[in-house]
């Protein structure tokens, strides 16, 4: 009787413990990630484009050429790290987090990956297809790329755990 006590205890135990081998293994809490931009395309939705008159537009799509020529754009993010992140699709764009109109999917999760499609409608669709790999518990790397109607954004990302408190950070 003993013994199937156990194993009965055993066997509720290990769902939690499976789900939990089954996440993406980084730390909790503040990182600071650094993105590495590419632009290819008009990021500017042709609805809106359409509202110019025509010497604006072709100023704003020559500023976007020139941007796009210019090469990756490096810029640093401090971005807090919860553990329904982790659940529903870590470090990807604050923006898509509080877009009601986004759907992730996870599509491969492991300790060292999580790789996710955000489907995001209204206005301005989008799709992005994420990949993002530990390098520890405490280092992450990966990719992001997002389509849109007009164009094209390639984003590399490497980030580092920085602590526990997010105190400060805005989400």
């Amino acid at each position: 009787m003993r013994i199937s006590s156990f194993l009965g205890s055993l066997l509720i135990a290990l769902p939690p413990l499976a789900l939990a081998a089954d996440s993406l293994d980084v730390k909790l809490g503040l990182w600071e990630v650094t993105y590495a931009t590419e632009m290819q395309g008009s990021m500017i939705p042709k609805s809106v484009l359409d509202k110019m008159p025509p010497a604006q537009r072709a100023k704003m799509e020559a500023d976007m050429q020139k941007r796009a020529a210019g090469g990756p754009e490096a810029h640093v993010h401090k971005s807090c790290v919860t553990a329904k992140d982790i659940k529903e699709g870590a470090f990807r764009a604050s923006e898509d987090k509080g877009d009601h109109s986004c759907k992730t999917t996870i599509s491969a999760q492991s300790s060292t990956l999580q790789e996710a499609t955000v489907t995001c409608g209204g206005k301005e669709p989008r799709t992005s297809h994420i990949k993002v790999q530990s390098q520890g518990r405490e280092r992450m790397t990966g990719s992001i790329e997002n389509t849109m109607e007009r164009g094209k954004i390639t984003v590399k990302l490497s980030g580092k755990w920085i602590g526990e408190s997010c105190t400060g950070v805005n989400e």
